[in-house]
């Protein structure tokens, strides 16, 4: 599995709400590739049927490049 990369505070804080509402809605601490690209709207992971879409994923590794992601995407807007 991939390292977490790091995170400011205000992310930091972003990512655990991700992952504390993924849990309460009954998501595993580890998934694949294709769910974490499910889960996230196609933001991390791949889609069913691509190269790698079987890789686990963390789902704290999930949160955290989701919001990494996000907020490139919106410092770029």
């Amino acid at each position: 599995m991939a390292r977490i990369k790091r995170l400011t505070r205000t992310e930091w804080t972003k990512a655990q709400e991700l992952l504390d509402g993924w849990r309460l809605e009954g998501a595993p601490f580890t998934i694949t590739a294709y769910e974490a690209h499910s889960l996230t709207g196609g933001i991390v992971g791949v889609p069913r049927g691509s190269k790698g879409d079987t890789r686990p994923m963390h789902l704290a590794e999930v949160a955290a490049e989701c919001v990494k992601r996000t907020a490139k995407k919106e410092a770029r807007s």
